[in-house]
């Protein structure tokens, strides 16, 4: 038996989600699979915590699943959209165009650009509407990401620095 029997760990779940709030009781019959087999996949769902098991220990030092619940995390699995799990572990960046706008500005008035260039450019900057600033600032965005030499070089000093 593999712990790896990706058939076997999307019966088990769907089995479980089936049950949901509920736990399964898999010490009975299984089908073609054996207690063992069960018992293994189900303790691997359990070590990536897509499930909970009840477990008991004979006297001959053998285990017995007896019940396995799915879990929140292997509900958000099943749904293969992230669930709820997605929606509240994203981390929203919001920067207002004004902000996004001084940045630009920071790095015009900054280069080796003719002064007559900068204040035209300056000046087209400060008359954008709040859609073109959002055009503008993604394609900055872009372009910067871009020009980075050695991005993983780049992201772990900026966290280091955090």
């Amino acid at each position: 038996m593999s712990a790896l029997d990706r058939v076997l760990q999307n019966e088990l779940l769907e089995r479980m989600a089936a049950a949901y709030p509920s736990a399964v009781d898999f010490s009975g019959h299984n089908g073609e699979r054996s207690i063992n087999e069960i018992h293994a996949t189900l303790a691997y769902l359990h070590e990536h915590r897509l499930a909970k098991l009840t477990l008991e220990r004979y006297l001959d030092n053998s285990l017995q699943t007896f019940t396995g619940q799915i879990t929140a995390k292997g509900l958000d699995f099943l749904a293969d959209d992230g669930g709820l799990g997605a929606i509240l572990d994203v981390v929203i960046v919001k920067l207002h165009h004004d902000t996004v706008r001084d940045l630009l500005v920071a790095r015009i008035e900054d280069s080796t650009a003719d002064a007559s260039v900068k204040g035209r450019m300056v000046s087209a900057l400060k008359d954008l509407p709040a859609a073109a600033m959002q055009r503008v600032a993604q394609q900055a965005i872009d372009a910067g990401l871009r020009q980075l030499p050695n991005a993983v070089q780049w992201v772990q000093n900026a966290i280091g620095s955090v």
